[in-house]
């Protein structure tokens, strides 16, 4: 259970990806629309930044679960540096 903890560090950054790509395709120059999708993901992001930090706070440096094959595959590491960069960049996006 806590290697999947550190995938909500994921979801932080896949929000805010959502967002840039909302603003991009919207149409006009400030759709309104657009612009509420995006201040909800910001939010959302931020809120995954703050419960990153607070499993980083409660149970310390988490490993996520290797994504791909046996030789080759990606992986979250949950540390005190990553959940406050991923702070950083929530509250700035």
């Amino acid at each position: 259970m806590s290697s999947l903890v550190a995938l909500v560090a994921l979801v932080s950054l896949l929000a805010l990806g959502l967002a840039a790509v909302l603003c991009f395709a919207g149409a006009g120059l400030r759709p309104r629309r657009t612009m509420v999708a995006a201040e909800v993901l910001a939010l959302g992001a931020v809120l995954g930044a703050a419960a990153s930090v607070l499993v980083v706070a409660l149970v310390g440096t988490t490993p996520g679960p290797r994504l791909g094959t046996d030789w080759l595959g990606l992986s979250v590491r949950l540390d005190a540096v990553s959940a406050t960069m991923l702070a950083l960049v929530s509250f700035v996006g």
